[in-house]
């Protein structure tokens, strides 16, 4: 079994810390992505202190348009 946990903010990794140590203890394949909604040094201690790691983090993009431009520049990578 696999399964994805997609964090944000610093409230959902306070949240989904605790889901993420119990898939892995189950056994579950899990992968975090951190997609950093909150800048990175706000998120980084938390990530340290629950010892979680991304295995995929997209950066914040800031952009100056609307939601389909933003979607544009994602894909761009």
């Amino acid at each position: 079994m696999k399964a994805s946990v997609v964090i944000g903010t610093r409230p959902e990794l306070i949240k989904l810390a605790p889901v993420v140590h119990t898939l892995r203890s189950a056994g579950v394949e899990t992968n975090v992505l951190l997609c950093c909604q909150h800048p990175q040094n706000f998120l980084r201690p938390l990530m340290d202190f629950f010892h979680i790691e991304a295995d995929l983090e997209i950066p914040i993009i800031e952009s100056h348009g609307s939601l389909s431009k933003l979607g544009i520049e994602l894909r761009r990578g």
